[in-house]
Protein backbone atom coordinates (compact mmCIF):
# COMPACT_ATOMS: atom_id res chain seq x y z
CA UNK A 1 0.00 0.00 0.00
CA UNK A 2 1.29 3.33 -0.63
CA UNK A 3 4.62 2.16 -2.35
CA UNK A 4 5.64 1.13 0.27
CA UNK A 5 7.93 -3.00 0.19
CA UNK A 6 5.81 -4.10 2.93
CA UNK A 7 2.16 -5.89 3.31
CA UNK A 8 0.60 -4.15 5.67
CA UNK A 9 -3.31 -4.25 4.86
CA UNK A 10 -5.48 -1.33 7.25
CA UNK A 11 -8.67 0.13 6.63
CA UNK A 12 -9.12 3.82 7.47
CA UNK A 13 -12.09 5.54 9.37
CA UNK A 14 -12.72 9.14 9.70
CA UNK A 15 -15.18 10.87 11.77
CA UNK A 16 -16.52 13.03 9.07
CA UNK A 17 -15.06 12.79 5.56
CA UNK A 18 -14.97 10.73 3.07
CA UNK A 19 -12.30 8.63 1.04
CA UNK A 20 -11.81 5.15 -0.30
CA UNK A 21 -11.59 2.59 2.82
CA UNK A 22 -9.92 0.24 0.86
CA UNK A 23 -6.22 0.61 -1.10
CA UNK A 24 -4.95 -1.48 -3.31
CA UNK A 25 -2.08 -3.39 -2.73
CA UNK A 26 0.73 -4.51 -5.02
CA UNK A 27 1.32 -8.45 -3.84
CA UNK A 28 3.68 -9.40 -6.97
CA UNK A 29 6.85 -9.03 -5.24
CA UNK A 30 7.50 -10.49 -1.92
CA UNK A 31 7.76 -7.49 0.79
CA UNK A 32 10.16 -6.79 3.33
CA UNK A 33 8.68 -8.60 6.94
CA UNK A 34 8.54 -6.21 9.75
CA UNK A 35 7.19 -8.13 11.91
CA UNK A 36 8.86 -11.41 10.83
CA UNK A 37 5.95 -13.37 11.88
CA UNK A 38 4.94 -14.38 8.02
CA UNK A 39 5.90 -16.81 5.60
CA UNK A 40 4.72 -16.60 1.89
CA UNK A 41 3.69 -20.44 0.54
CA UNK A 42 6.61 -21.71 -2.09
CA UNK A 43 9.27 -19.20 -0.33
CA UNK A 44 11.44 -19.08 2.31
CA UNK A 45 11.49 -16.42 4.61
CA UNK A 46 14.41 -13.83 4.95
CA UNK A 47 15.42 -12.20 8.08
CA UNK A 48 15.83 -8.70 7.65
CA UNK A 49 18.07 -6.44 9.58
CA UNK A 50 16.20 -3.54 11.83
CA UNK A 51 17.61 -1.38 9.30
CA UNK A 52 15.98 -2.70 6.29
CA UNK A 53 12.67 -2.53 7.94
CA UNK A 54 13.13 1.01 9.60
CA UNK A 55 13.92 2.12 5.74
CA UNK A 56 10.69 -0.17 4.64
CA UNK A 57 7.93 1.19 6.72
CA UNK A 58 10.00 4.80 6.90
CA UNK A 59 10.36 5.37 10.33
CA UNK A 60 14.11 5.56 11.54
CA UNK A 61 13.36 6.15 15.50
CA UNK A 62 11.73 3.05 16.50
CA UNK A 63 13.20 -0.27 18.11
CA UNK A 64 13.25 -3.95 17.13
CA UNK A 65 9.77 -4.44 18.42
CA UNK A 66 7.90 -1.54 18.46
CA UNK A 67 7.88 -1.49 14.53
CA UNK A 68 5.47 -4.78 14.69
CA UNK A 69 2.34 -2.68 15.55
CA UNK A 70 3.80 1.00 14.05
CA UNK A 71 1.87 2.99 11.85
CA UNK A 72 3.47 3.98 8.98
CA UNK A 73 4.45 7.62 8.04
CA UNK A 74 3.22 7.17 4.51
CA UNK A 75 -0.84 6.25 5.91
CA UNK A 76 -1.00 9.09 8.03
CA UNK A 77 0.52 11.50 5.05
CA UNK A 78 -2.08 9.73 2.71
CA UNK A 79 -5.16 10.46 5.45
CA UNK A 80 -3.81 13.70 5.88
CA UNK A 81 -3.69 15.04 2.42
CA UNK A 82 -7.65 13.85 2.19
CA UNK A 83 -8.48 16.00 5.38
CA UNK A 84 -6.74 18.67 3.57
CA UNK A 85 -8.07 17.98 0.29
CA UNK A 86 -11.21 18.48 2.12
CA UNK A 87 -11.20 21.34 4.21
CA UNK A 88 -10.29 23.25 1.39
CA UNK A 89 -13.25 22.34 -0.56
CA UNK A 90 -15.48 23.05 2.22
CA UNK A 91 -14.06 26.32 2.58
Amino acid sequence: MLGLPIWRHRYFETNGFPFPLVLSCNHSTFPVLISGTFRRKGQRRRDYTVAERRAAIGIDWMRDHELDEAIPPAYTAWIGQRLISRLQKGS
